[in-house]
């Protein structure tokens, strides 16, 4: 999936047979018309007993139930109930590397903190920011989910959300990062409020008319190549300069960010041009210098 790991879901506990047991008498809750109802075990059948195919996986038991409620009796397919009190429980087991593995984690635990608020309990391991109504809401559009993404690539840390909360994940020092990186981008817009405490980001004022060539596809090859976040603010515009905006460069690494500002500074002189399609931007024409040339300035 997008967090790059293979989840695989097992059975919950079985009996050794790879089958919950059910015993009669056992208080169970049983579908009809589509909701768990609470019902007694009055009987169990399996069909397969006897079956000596040994590689036919399908739970073949039959259930009679007694409903609570009503008195009655029905007779149902294992899948169709389940233990009184809970949810059909499992196992998921993730494989990938371990930053991988933890963004897949906590992606599962939204999914099942939208299901069930306040199951989420986050660790030790864990920073978290609670989010306001409108920065959760905002967090689940692609573009803002997007900025958070290279905000985790840039700090080197895992950065999710859950539920109310964006969580972080990595070392104290990643975290702290990835909780600056993050900040503006939960705004509608950054503002230099937010960027101005971060620590490791360089600013710098760039012409409206200058900056034009840098498409958010120009800017995504420098983050990826660079290792940072780069994003404009309001610092120009609370600067009273009207014609200039401020361009922020967030990373772990100052050489970075100045390698970063000078891929920059040649796309504005002379944006690359595609010349063949799924042609590799490292093969784009860049006139008299090189990619690798403006990388190592």
């Amino acid at each position: 999936d997008a967090s790059g790991t293979l989840a695989l879901q097992l059975a919950a506990d079985t009996d050794g047979s790879g089958r919950a047991p059910i015993e009669v008498g056992a208080s169970v809750e049983g579908k009809r018309h589509g909701e768990w109802i609470a019902a007694t075990v009055v009987s169990v059948k399996d069909w397969g007993a006897d079956d000596s195919d040994d590689e036919d996986e399908v739970d073949s038991r039959i259930v009679t139930i007694k409903f609570n409620d009503t008195g009655t009796e029905t007779a149902l397919p294992v899948a169709s109930m389940r233990m009184a009190g809970e949810a059909k429980s499992c196992t998921l087991v993730i494989f990938g590397p371990e930053r991988s593995r933890k963004a897949a984690e906590l992606q599962v635990m939204d999914v099942i903190e939208a299901q069930c608020p306040g199951t989420f309990e986050p660790d030790e391991e864990l920073s978290t920011r609670a989010l306001d109504a409108e920065e959760a809401s905002r967090c689940r559009e692609e573009a803002a989910a997007s900025l958070l993404r290279r905000a985790a690539a840039a700090a080197h840390c895992v950065i999710e959300r859950v539920g109310k909360q964006l969580c972080f994940w990595g070392s104290p020092e990643e975290r702290e990062l990835g909780r600056e990186f993050a900040l503006p981008l939960l705004a509608e817009s950054p503002t230099a409020k937010d960027t101005d405490n971060i620590k490791e980001a360089s600013k710098h004022l760039l012409n409206k008319d200058k900056c034009k060539p840098l498409c958010d596809e120009t800017v995504s090859l420098v983050e990826k190549d660079t290792e940072t976040l780069i994003f404009f603010d309001d610092g120009a515009l609370l600067a009273g300069v009207e014609d200039e905006t401020r361009l922020v460069i967030c990373g772990r690494d100052e050489a970075r960010r100045e390698s970063a500002w000078a891929m920059l500074l040649h796309a504005m002189e002379a944006p690359p041009v595609k010349t063949q399609a799924g042609e590799s931007w490292d093969d784009a024409s860049w006139d008299a210098k090189t990619w690798d040339e403006a990388r190592r300035e």
